[in-house]
């Protein structure tokens, strides 16, 4: 690391690399800003001791060390002279960090030590270095600060940018240090007598020189014999694979007198066995090491240059490989093996090996070149194609298959006929034979180009497709000549993100001919990234159900069959390419189109691309813009691939709008699609660009995804629409809808000038047209659309033929058919103020457009006159349109505005409004239409509300406490069974009974909530109260989502209803239960049950009680409940109290009915029986007096609403879920109630049918 001040201060020049660093606890310290190269030397001399590559960050760390100490005591450095850095004891500024990769090549021989041994000076390339531990006496000042830093790819961000952004392989410029391999590569090599290639390894001199490697090796080759010992088959195989490599003279003895070299002159490669089972030839094979570290960290490979990939890509040779009409495949035997290392550098490929333990190790060294070893790609292959030039001239055809038809060692070419096949694979043959590079496993589409004796060749079994060849990845049946694939998934392995990633990567599939299927394993992929999951966490049960799905039918994918060759008629051959997006994935698929001599029309899929959509939102329209650039990517490589072809290319799309944006100059676009359609039309100009329907583009399954069963029976993908085999007087027409000029997105923002052009012609009173436009409409822009289409039909008529106006509507089209629309309004709604205004009259001051001062313009239509005629706003803002507020045109006006904008708000929409149109009554207007929005309802989740219903009778008729009782659950509480320490403490419970007329509280003591105890709380109430005529209690659906505690409530009061309910039919008690989810119907319980917890709280807190002081606290809490007022005290003189319950429940006994009326008979004639009578009356005659009306006020709800119809949609309000998540459902049924108002519903969703009350209900506005 480096800081960014010092390479200022250098001039350093820096190249691209960006990393994220992170330290301790994964905190992100920043993004680097480049790389550069830096040159290190002691501060004693120039002589650059160690070159190496640095990340440029802002600031690596704080001044260190962290304390300034004294080094006068520090008898350590007595002895050191020359130290790194004389001032290492104060603090300062760190430029440099050097990593672990050269840390241990700056050390040397050198090291002292203290009495303690915890301080250590340390001699190295810089000079002498101390640390440790220092005396903290010896500090003067100074903090603490700890430094960890490290670089960190992140795997699961580079595996998200490869599903989002895969990339069409484009070959990169080659770099400084790949031309400088070039270079060695042409100035070292030599070929020996038998022609094989003697190559010399290009090693980069700016890394740290190789240290001590042998004992890593022995290491190596004992943990293998450990192996050896438990598979004794293995351990052959092994052997044999060595004893190969002697005799094939491709590794040879060190000799005794140069075993002992510096170990930077030599370096002994570690080696394993890698098995190989699909393999026909060798099954085991031996990988040499050449990335195992050395003494000083530095491996082989640290130390050598790569070279450049010169490898032609694997589509482009693939699809070179369908364009022969008889093709054949082979591979090169051992071809790493045929090139030769130079005796001066083979030291650098040592190897130990023995064949048992009781033979002592040998040292061997490589003569070839090693797999395993950076260089080794770029030497053999290279070697390969310059054993080719010189057959240039003599042997054109064959050369151009080696250069072109090659990945690494396998071939896959081929020819128009058997002869000319023949002839080229006898050439190649002998080419590459000279130079010891051997063909050999051939297969071939024609079985007379295989069926010799040539001992390079291997027997294929054409007529057995379980011995299909593999060409390059993909299962090729040479006797059909078709592909195939093979799918070998685990069915039961356990669901990771790492394991589904691992059974994804097995689907190879270079030409896309999957991607149907690959796409939709992507998009489960991409899902993961929005979990979070970790590697090897299992995966969530909506992602794994779907991926075992779709690994159950992987298998079904093994009966698809593609023919190998793309049909062409002497050389000729069009190419068509379909391209469609989704809002998950966009997708291009490209097909080849034959016509023979015969007329026959010839479909082959060829190749196919997708790519999933990013996390972040991009629109539809910007997606299908991306699938064209991916599907002009895909034919132009298709092309570049196939150069001896004359191709013809047709691209199809199905949306208008991107064939818009291409029909238009780049620069009349933004940024992001400009960039896009000016790459899209440098290889496919817009007239090769036609439209074609969602319902016959193959591209549509692989933008959306469909499962391995969907696809195997697919025809539109594997052979294209059904038009595409036909003539191409039967293709689709041409013919493209337009898009309205003011909705094609992406418009690049220009500036016009206006000008005002003063109309001769006479203004319309007749306004038909736009009215029945109107009433056959339903959006605004559609009217004015269809309105200027009229206009220019119109126009058309009475112009001459040069005249006339063709092609799609203009702007000014647009603007004068929405003007004309606004007009006809003006003129239905303002009629008399424009004949006024059409005489040169001022408005009356009442008018109500007097205060605007509007005129008329020079179309006919009323505008503003305001006071900004002197501004430097535009015409249309200065001078807005006037529009009335009830009009049809208006409302369409404001919704279109509505949706345009994302479903703005009220303030938004009128300040959207307010910049071209002034509406009379615009919050009216605007308000109406933001209610009238089926979304934005939805969003805001209000519910209905209805007029405050008339109280039941129980609450107004003159009977005895308790006669009709409400009752409700409280708690729970904490109980326990004793006064001492250690009891177990349980739940209770509080019945609430209320009496309805008197608001009389009884409250009872419940141990639990089963239906025996509820039971005997009813009947201590009874007992003590008398037999109620009814009684009313919730539903108890209210109780669910409040919390885990009250759920107990639903479970219990369902579980005891029944034996309830026949307990109270017995004693003739009637039971009414209010409708579910409405507590606002039993107010007057709810409140009771407030109380009851307001006093019992401020008595125990959340202290467990006893059953006894919970039985005797309730009854001081009734005692206090039935003593509040009723109402405020009387203004009556006589009348010293207020009324309250308790006077409804002393002075006569509980089971006897109301004495009759003796208000008529003077007090001074009553005994004291009559006296204590007309004391009752008189309480009952207060109740009626002051407590009923004082219920005769509707505190809310105090207007009347439209009733709930049947049919009409609904969402039912859920607490535990925002409005976007509640249950849409339709009204089968309303209740309504004595007055007609209708407070309860049965509603109906999907089979389920249920009631709610209106207040849980959202109205959704749909006609």
């Amino acid at each position: 690391m480096v800081t960014e001040d010092c390479v200022r201060k250098l001039g350093l020049v820096r190249r691209n690399g960006k990393v994220v660093v992170t330290g301790i606890g994964q905190q992100a310290a920043g993004t680097t800003r480049g790389v550069v190269t830096l040159h290190l030397a002691p501060r004693f001399n120039d002589n650059v001791v160690i070159t190496t590559s640095a990340y440029v960050l802002g600031k690596l760390t704080s001044t260190l060390p962290s304390q300034r100490f004294n080094i006068g005591n520090m008898k350590l450095l007595e002895n050191v002279k020359e130290m790194a850095d004389p001032t290492f004891n104060k603090p300062g500024p760190i430029d440099v960090i050097l990593g672990a990769d050269v840390f241990l090549a700056l050390l040397e021989g050198g090291q002292v030590k203290d009495e303690s041994g915890q301080t250590v000076a340390q001699s190295t390339v810089f000079g002498w270095i101390a640390a440790g531990r220092y005396d903290e006496a010896e500090v003067t000042q100074g903090n603490h600060a700890i430094v960890s830093l490290h670089t960190e790819m992140d795997l699961n961000r580079t595996l998200q940018q490869f599903w989002e952004y895969e990339e069409i392989f484009k070959p990169p410029p080659f770099t400084p240090s790949e031309t400088k391999v070039i270079e060695h590569f042409d100035s070292t090599t030599q070929r020996d007598a038998t022609g094989r290639f003697i190559v010399k390894l290009p090693f980069d001199d700016s890394k740290p020189a190789l240290g001590e490697s042998l004992s890593a090796a022995t290491k190596r080759l004992m943990s293998m014999e450990r192996r050896f010992a438990s598979n004794p088959e293995f351990h052959q195989e092994y052997v044999n694979f060595m004893r190969e490599y002697l005799e094939l003279n491709h590794m040879e003895l060190v000799p005794a007198d140069q075993l002992e070299k510096q170990t930077s002159e030599h370096y002994y490669l570690p080696h394993h066995a890698v098995i190989k089972a699909d393999s026909s030839t060798t099954k085991l094979r031996v990988v040499f090491d050449a990335s195992c570290g050395t003494s000083t960290g530095v491996s082989l490979n640290d130390r050598l240059l790569a070279g450049p990939n010169i490898n032609t890509d694997l589509l482009s040779v693939l699809l070179r490989f369908r364009s022969y009409k008889v093709a054949f495949s082979a591979d090169i035997a051992k071809m790493y093996r045929q090139v030769v290392v130079s005796e001066d550098d083979r030291d650098f490929q040592r190897v130990v090996w023995r064949e048992n333990t009781d033979l002592p190790i040998q040292h061997y060294r490589l003569s070839t070149v090693t797999y395993g070893t950076k260089t080794a790609p770029y030497l053999a292959i290279r070697a390969m194609r310059e054993s080719a030039k010189d057959y240039t001239s003599t042997h054109p055809a064959a050369v151009e298959r080696i250069v072109h038809d090659f990945y690494v060692d396998d071939l896959l070419s081929g020819a128009n006929n058997e002869e000319e096949a023949a002839c080229i694979k006898q050439e190649i043959s002998d080419i590459l034979s000279k130079s010891g590079f051997e063909l050999r496993k051939w297969a071939s589409s024609c079985p007379n180009l295989v069926h010799d004796d040539s001992p390079a060749s291997v027997p294929v079994k054409l007529s057995d497709e379980a011995d299909a060849v593999k060409a390059l990845g993909i299962h090729w049946y040479p006797n059909d000549d078709q592909f195939g694939f093979k799918v070998n998934l685990p069915i039961n392995a356990i669901n990771t993100k790492r394991q589904m990633i691992s059974d994804a990567s097995k689907l190879f599939d270079p030409f896309g001919w999957l991607a149907p299927v690959i796409v939709k394993i992507k998009i489960l992929y991409q899902y993961l990234w929005l979990y979070d999951v970790n590697w090897d966490d299992p995966l969530p049960t909506a992602i794994e159900s779907e991926w075992v799905e779709i690994k159950q039918q992987l298998r079904q994918l093994e009966t698809i069959r593609i023919p190998r060759f793309v049909t062409h008629n002497r050389g000729k051959l069009q190419l068509h390419g379909f391209s469609d997006s989704s809002e998950q994935a966009y997708a291009a698929v490209v097909y080849s189109r034959c016509i023979d001599d015969e007329g026959n029309i010839t479909v082959v899929l060829v190749a196919a691309k997708s790519r999933v959509a990013p996390i972040k939102q991009v629109s539809l329209p910007r997606l299908e813009l991306n699938g064209a650039l991916l599907l002009t990517e895909l034919m132009k490589k298709v092309s570049e691939a196939l150069p001896n072809l004359e191709i013809e290319h047709f691209a199809w799309t199905d949306s208008t709008i991107v064939l818009q944006w291409l029909s238009s100059h780049p620069r009349s676009w933004k940024t992001y699609v400009a960039n896009r359609t000016s790459a899209i039309l440098e290889f496919l100009p817009r007239d090769r660009w036609r439209h074609v329907n969602s319902e016959s583009n193959p591209a549509d399954c692989a933008s959306r995804g469909i499962s391995p069963s969907e696809l195997v029976h697919h025809r539109l993908w594997f052979h294209g629409p059904e038009w595409l085999s036909a003539d191409e007087s039967e293709w689709p027409s041409n013919a493209v809808q337009p898009v309205l000029s003011d909705e094609l997105p992406e418009a690049r923002n220009m500036k016009i000038m206006h000008t005002t052009e003063t109309s001769t012609t006479p203004l319309r009173d007749n306004y038909l047209v736009e009215q029945q436009l109107l009433e056959r409409r339903s959006r605004f822009n559609l009217i004015v659309r269809s309105l200027a289409c009229v206009n220019r039909f119109v126009h058309n008529i009475k112009s001459r033929t040069e005249q006339r106006h063709t092609g799609q509507l203009v702007p000014s089209e647009i603007h004068q058919a929405k003007l004309q629309l606004l007009r006809a309004a003006q003129h239905e709604v303002f009629a008399p103020e424009i004949k006024i205004l059409r005489s040169g009259k001022l408005l009356s001051s009442k008018n109500v457009l007097a205060a605007l001062h509007p005129f008329l313009d020079s179309t006919g239509t009323i505008r503003v006159g305001g006071r900004l005629e002197n501004s430097d706003q535009p015409y249309d803002r200065k001078h807005p349109v006037i529009l009335p507020k009830s009009h049809r045109v208006t409302q369409l006006l404001v919704l279109e505005l509505h949706l345009q904008n994302l479903h703005a708000g009220p303030t938004l929409l009128t300040a959207v409004i307010n910049q071209q149109f002034w509406i009379v009554g615009c919050q009216t207007v605007v308000r109406d239409v933001v209610r009238g929005c089926t979304r934005c309802v939805r969003l805001k989740g209000k519910t209905a509300t209805q007029l405050m219903g008339n109280l039941p009778p129980a609450r107004v008729l003159a009977t005895r406490a308790f006669a009709y009782v409400g009752i409700d659950y409280a708690g729970p509480l904490k109980i326990k069974a004793g006064c001492v320490r250690g009891v177990k403490v349980s739940k209770g419970y509080i019945v609430v009974y209320v009496c309805l007329s008197t608001r009389a509280v009884h409250l009872e003591a419940a141990s639990d909530m089963s239906t025996n105890t509820f039971i005997s709380t009813l009947k201590r109430f009874v007992s003590r109260r008398g037999y109620p005529n009814e009684i009313r209690s919730d539903n108890g659906t209210n109780f669910i989502g409040a919390d885990r505690v009250l759920r107990e409530f639903v479970d219990q009061i369902q579980s005891h209803t029944k034996d309830a309910e026949r307990y109270l039919s017995n004693l003739g008690i009637k039971w009414v239960f209010n409708p579910p989810s409405a507590p606002h119907m039993g107010g007057i319980w709810e409140a009771a049950v407030k109380s009851v917890k307001c006093h019992l709280v401020a008595e125990f807190g959340t202290e467990a009680t006893t059953f006894e002081d919970l039985t005797t606290i309730l009854c001081q809490i009734e005692a206090c409940l039935n003593s509040r007022p009723l109402c405020p005290l009387s203004s009556n003189p006589d009348s010293c109290e207020a009324l309250t319950p308790g006077h409804f429940l002393v002075g006569q006994p509980l089971n006897l009915i109301p004495e009759p009326d003796v208000r008529h008979i003077p007090r001074n004639r009553l005994d004291q029986w009559q006296d204590m009578q007309h004391r009752s009356v008189q309480i009952w005659s207060r109740w009626k007096d002051e407590y009923l009306a004082s219920l005769q006020p509707r505190t809310k709800w105090r207007s009347v609403h439209p009733n709930i119809s049947v049919g009409q949609l609904v969402l039912v309000k859920n607490d535990n879920a925002p409005p976007t998540q509640w249950e849409l459902a339709r009204v089968q049924e309303v209740h309504p109630d004595a007055s007609g108002i209708v407070r309860t519903v049965t509603l109906r969703r999907g089979t389920t049918v249920y009631q709610r009350p209106i207040h849980k209900l959202c109205v959704l506005p749909v006609n």
